[in-house]
This record gives structure tokens, sequence and C-alpha cells, in this order.
């Protein structure tokens, strides 16, 4: 099967996750932990500073007037657009 995924991964990443993948039973994680980091780090990042900047932006008289909670709702459906 093709890797989508046009980068390798690192050779130190991969010699660091083989030992948990080892232990874990996760045989393909050392070739796609740079993927899977890089999903994480992507989420998280637009979750926390592109969504709230772009949804201000956007609705600037809707989203500042939203309470935590929504605000937080409201990110986490901006992420999975």
């Amino acid at each position: 099967m093709h890797d989508p995924f046009p980068i390798p991964p690192p050779s130190w990443l991969v010699r660091l996750t083989t030992p948990l993948a080892e232990r874990l039973s996760l045989p393909t994680l050392p070739i796609h932990i740079h993927e899977l980091l890089f999903a994480a780090i992507s989420y998280h990042l637009i979750c926390t500073y592109l969504s709230p900047f772009l949804s201000s932006y956007f609705f600037p008289r809707t989203y500042p007037n939203l309470n935590t909670r929504t605000k937080l709702n409201w990110d986490v459906h901006v992420v999975s657009l």
C-alpha cells in the first residue's frame, strides 16, 4: 500500500518509538508516528489559535459573545471542517 504522506519518518523518531510500539504490539507505529504527531499538532494549533482568530474575524458580533463552553464547542467544530 502506498503511503499518502510524502515525507518519510525521521530515523531518530522511528528509533525512539520502536520500543514502545513493540511493547504495545503496534508494529506500524514507528513508520507512521510522524503522521500521528503532525495530525495532533495541527488539530491543537487550529483549535487553539486559528479558529478563535478566524471566528472573531468572520463573526465579530456572534463569536466574542459566546460563553467559554460554547466557544470551545464552536472551535472543535471548526477543526472538523
